[in-house]
């Protein structure tokens, strides 16, 4: 076999498989342009941004994605007394998690309502 194994995806991916590569496609763009300097680079970053917005807004995606964070909140919770994890490890990467479970925080829900969106 050959060191220079390519993955090969092959269509079709489920929807919720092709949003998500969708969402961090258009992360991955909004980071790379807000980091340039000129004001069309700037303006490509914010359109990203506002993408990834009406994105997140999916209602059935929201639901997925809380499920998909609670599980895997449990799943490493579970690992808390494991001599083998790093505890201040494990408990950075739950606090990150915590504040993504609050749906009222959600950016996609304050996000269309706001001044700065509706000029």
């Amino acid at each position: 076999m050959s060191s220079d194994l390519v993955i090969h995806y092959e269509y079709p991916l489920s929807e919720r498989i092709r949003t998500l590569l969708r969402l961090e496609d258009l992360y991955h763009r909004t980071n790379y342009f807000s980091l340039k300097t000129d004001a069309q680079e700037h303006h490509i970053a914010l359109v990203s941004l506002f993408e990834i917005l009406d994105v997140a807004a999916r209602a059935d995606l929201k639901s997925d994605l809380m499920q998909e964070l609670e599980r895997q909140k449990q799943v490493l919770e579970a690992l808390r007394d494991n001599p083998a994890v790093s505890e201040e490890a494990l408990s950075s990467v739950l606090a990150d998690i915590e504040p993504l479970l609050d749906f009222s925080r959600c950016p996609a829900r304050s996000g269309k309502n706001s001044e700065v969106m509706n000029g």
